[in-house]
């Protein structure tokens, strides 16, 4: 064979490249192919579905105890023992502390012999001694008084018939004088004695008053020396340990009970929320919606759910004039003690319903720096990107307010495939969505 020439070398080759175009042309003039993809790529694609659905709010919460005490020492002494450990949970009348009792023992002794001491000076004054002496007294004088007075009597008609002497006469009146003042005495010392019995009865009552309130007092100072948990909790790091004396200056704080189940979380909700809320409840005249109308759930601080659902507790007064918020409370089972105080957490709480929300999933949109987007699928599935505005979160969905059509078809899976202009093969799938049934 002879070879090629330079000039038909060139020829050949040109002719081949020429070959090679028009291959290409009739390629890509074939409905479906790209000269440099091939086929057009697959995705999953979605229609737009337009749905009535609970709009949700999240706030942070701040973890409270329901009620939350100081373990305080109101006598002073030498802790004697501490029956708990630090942190556990405790039972209402159960023993905490016990504080040495034995000056406040004798205390409460003495008190007693003080009031039984009182109690017998009562009796006897009650008894009225005195007084009955006085009443013998003035009767004796009294039947004196009578006796001198028959005398006279008996002597005058005697004198005037000459049978006795005149003396005799005399000394029976200067007796009934006598007598007469014998009983006037007698008397006003009666009446004087009355009088100071009722002074002493009421002076004993006194006495045993004063001193039954110092052996309640004393039995009070021996009872605070036990020292016993008001409530049902979780009891703190004690302050004070066995061996510490306490002293006089104000009640000693040994230690912190807090009322943990159940819990309660404090959080502030915008103005706007609150009126949502209420004009959701329109029979509620003056507070919010009862515990069974308002319930939340909470978000832990691990991204993870809090299994307990929240009822409502109380909300405040009054609306913050700095923050613009209303504080609420909602309070939480804690059986397990989970949750701590001052823990924090985001509550999630229904604030209103979004009618005939246009919703996407959450995965089909495509942040930018101007905005929103999501990949759109024409009728003869060209892809366009189309800018979005989005509205609350329902779900693994969002809210569509301006940008799309309910039924309209968007690209859920596959975004990194399709090319706005280009076509693509898609295959429809559900958007799983649960909107409120209420």
């Amino acid at each position: 064979m002879t070879p090629m020439t330079p000039r038909e070398l060139w020829l050949a080759t040109a002719l081949s490249l020429a070959a090679l175009s028009t291959t290409g042309c009739n390629n890509s003039g074939r409905p479906g192919m790209d000269a440099q993809s091939g086929p057009p790529p697959a995705v999953v694609a979605a229609r737009v579905m337009q749905k009535t659905v609970p709009i949700y709010g999240e706030f942070v919460g701040q973890i409270q105890p329901a009620a939350s005490v100081d373990i305080v020492a109101r006598v002073e002494g030498v802790l004697k023992e501490m029956n708990f450990t630090d942190g556990q949970p405790v039972q209402k009348g159960q023993v905490l502390y016990v504080i040495d009792q034995a000056e406040y023992q004798a205390k409460v002794d003495s008190a007693k012999a003080a009031l039984n001491k009182a109690e017998s000076a009562l009796d006897q004054a009650r008894a009225q001694v005195g007084v009955r002496m006085a009443q013998a007294e003035l009767a004796q004088q009294k039947a004196l008084l009578t006796k001198s007075q028959r005398d006279v009597a008996r002597l005058r008609p005697l004198v005037e018939q000459r049978a006795v002497p005149q003396q005799e006469l005399d000394g029976a009146l200067a007796s009934v004088s006598v007598n007469q003042a014998n009983v006037e005495a007698s008397d006003a010392r009666l009446q004087n004695q009355v009088v100071n019995t009722k002074a002493q009865v009421e002076l004993g009552k006194a006495d045993v008053e004063s001193a039954k309130a110092a052996l309640t007092q004393a039995e009070l100072n021996l009872s605070y020396g036990v020292i016993r948990a008001p409530m049902s909790g979780l009891i703190g790091r004690t302050k004070v340990y066995p061996g510490a004396l306490l002293s006089r200056g104000g009640a000693t704080v040994l230690n912190t009970l807090s009322a943990i189940n159940p819990i309660q979380v404090s959080f502030g909700i915008p103005e706007t929320a609150y009126l949502t809320v209420r004009r959701r409840n329109p029979g509620v005249q003056n507070r919010l919606p009862a515990a069974q109308h308002l319930e939340a759930e909470m978000i832990l601080a691990d991204n993870t759910v809090y299994p307990f659902k929240g009822q409502f507790k109380m909300a405040d007064s009054a609306i913050d004039q700095k923050t613009g918020t209303l504080t609420i409370l909602m309070s939480f089972p804690n059986p397990d003690g989970l949750l701590r105080p001052n823990g924090f957490g985001r509550v999630r709480l229904m604030v209103g319903k979004a009618e005939n929300a246009l919703l996407i999933p959450q995965k089909t949109v495509i942040e930018q720096q101007g905005g929103s987007a999501v990949l759109v699928i024409g009728e003869d599935n060209l892809v366009s990107q189309r800018t979005v505005v989005l509205g609350p979160q329902f779900e693994s969905s969002v809210i569509v307010t301006q940008g799309l059509k309910a039924g309209e078809r968007i690209v859920v899976e596959g975004q990194q495939k399709a090319r706005p202009g280009k076509p693509v093969q898609p295959s429809e799938a559900a958007i799983s969505v649960e909107a409120e049934k209420k």
